[in-house]
């Protein structure tokens, strides 16, 4: 069952259910939430407008940090980072960052590794909503906007995510 936590001023979190496999090796699952950056902040440049247009390109970098386990092993927990890079004009930059945590599976003992960036670049005039890969990440589904109409530091430049955290189960006897 699926339930939606309200988390702070910018952040709506989805959580459960988990999943788990117990194949030949180690047993393993998953613990699921949805995380979303709805503001960015501008942190340098000329102005906190990023300007998308013909020939030039934006560059964006989706982070998941200082993810754990807590001592309890019942949560895990981390911090997502979204930042966009103006890649000529007066070189914006804006960025967001929303701590999450997620309950865990039970049994889980230990986080497994995957890579914690997506990164990328836009080129031209855009102001959508962009479907990004996150294959091999924490992610199992990512959108990213990095401009819209105005200073982008008021909601334009955004990004939401669903998680998908693999983690290591204790064995069953």
């Amino acid at each position: 069952m699926m339930q939606s936590v309200w988390i702070g001023a910018f952040m709506t979190l989805i959580v459960g259910p988990f999943s788990a496999s117990h194949g030949a090796g180690k047993p393993t699952g998953e613990a699921f939430g949805s995380v979303s950056v709805t503001s960015a902040r501008w942190v340098g440049g000329g102005d906190a407008d990023v300007c998308t247009k013909k020939n030039r390109t934006t560059h964006f970098t989706v982070s998941v940090q200082q993810l754990q386990l807590d001592r309890e092993k019942q949560r895990i927990t981390g911090i997502v980072i979204y930042t966009v890079r103006e890649g000529k004009s007066n070189h914006t930059r804006l960025r967001g960052t929303r701590p999450f945590s997620i309950p865990a599976p039970a049994g889980a003992i230990a986080i497994l590794a995957r890579q914690t960036e997506v990164s990328g670049s836009l080129r031209g005039k855009n102001h959508n909503w962009n479907d990004v890969d996150p294959a091999n990440t924490y992610f199992s589904d990512l959108e990213i906007r990095v401009d819209g109409g105005g200073d982008d530091d008021e909601g334009n430049a955004a990004m939401t995510g669903k998680l998908a955290i693999p983690v290591q189960l204790a064995a069953k006897d």
